[in-house]
C-alpha cells in the first residue's frame, strides 16, 4: 500500500473533515477514514479533536482509500475509540483533526489552516479532549470524583461540612 498523497485545497478557506469508512470495523487492526474537503463557512457539523501528539517516533498507519496516512499511537488510539462509540449512533459523526486534515508535509499550507484553527474550533460544534488512554489508578480516581460529585457541593454546602461523609465514600472504595 503507497503512502497517502494529500490533494491540495481549492481555497485558504477550505478544511478537510475525516469520517470513518463504514465497512471499517473497530476491531480492524487497520483503521480506515475517507477525508472530505469543505468550506468552512458551509460545513455541516463536525467535531474537532484536541489532543496530544504524543512520541513523534511511535506512528502507526491508517487507512485512506487504498493508501496509508502515518499517525502518532495516541491520536490512532483516540479514533479507535470514537469509532467504536460511534456503533452506538443514528449517524456518522465528522471529525476534524489537526495531524491527519492538515497536510503536515506542505509548510504553506499548514501555515494556512494553522492561521484557521481559532475558526476552525469556534465552528465546530463541540470539541472532544483525549489525554490518552486510562490507567486503572486513573479510572478509580475519576470514579471517586464522580462520587463526590453526587454528593452535591455547592456554595451553601462546602466540602469541609461534608468531610465525614466524605471519608465514608473513599473508605467505601478501597474496601472494594
Amino acid at each position: 500500500m503507497s503512502q497517502y498523497k494529500y490533494s491540495p485545497l481549492k481555497s485558504d478557506s477550505s478544511i478537510r473533515l475525516i469520517t470513518f469508512d463504514p465497512s471499517s470495523t473497530p476491531d480492524n487492526s487497520l483503521l480506515t477514514i475517507q477525508l472530505s474537503e469543505a468550506q468552512l463557512s458551509e460545513t455541516g457539523s463536525f467535531e474537532a479533536l484536541s489532543y496530544t501528539w504524543g512520541d513523534l517516533s511511535d506512528k502507526v498507519p491508517i487507512k485512506i482509500g487504498d493508501q496509508t496516512l502515518m499517525i502518532t499511537l495516541n491520536l490512532k488510539s483516540f479514533l479507535k475509540h470514537l469509532k467504536a462509540n460511534e456503533a452506538t449512533k443514528d449517524q456518522a459523526s465528522t471529525y476534524w483533526a489537526d495531524q491527519i486534515c492538515i497536510n503536515q508535509d506542505d509548510i504553506p499550507e499548514r501555515n494556512c489552516q494553522v492561521a484557521l484553527m481559532a475558526a476552525i474550533y469556534s465552528k465546530s460544534c463541540r470539541t472532544l479532549v483525549w489525554l490518552g488512554e486510562q490507567s486503572p489508578l486513573e479510572a478509580a480516581a475519576l470514579e471517586l470524583l464522580q462520587d463526590i460529585d453526587m454528593l452535591g457541593f455547592t456554595r451553601d454546602h462546602p466540602v469541609h461540612l461534608a468531610l465525614p461523609r466524605v471519608v465514608e465514600v473513599i473508605e467505601a472504595r478501597i474496601g472494594e
